[in-house]
């Protein structure tokens, strides 16, 4: 099976991070969504990833999934070759 690459976001995390405080203050997130041009669905996925994390803990998250990946292809390789 030969799966496609998600799309990357328009945003970066220190920017996604900024909306979901943005909304923490009290910005209606209809407001946000709509200068930020991004769903709600995207806006509430968003929060449920990121919510609560701070910049070092998003930096260490992202570190940890490129070292998951990396592992996911060392496994993938070795299992192909026997």
């Amino acid at each position: 099976m030969v799966s496609t690459p998600m799309r990357h976001s328009q945003h970066t995390d220190q920017e996604i991070l900024f909306l979901l405080y943005e909304a923490n203050a009290g910005i209606s997130i209809a407001e946000i969504c709509s200068t930020a041009h991004i769903s709600l669905r995207t806006f509430y996925r968003w929060r449920k990833r990121y919510g609560g994390l701070t910049s070092e803990a998003l930096r260490h998250m992202k570190e940890l999934e490129i070292e998951n990946q990396r592992s996911l292809g060392r496994f993938a390789s070795i299992r192909s070759t026997r």
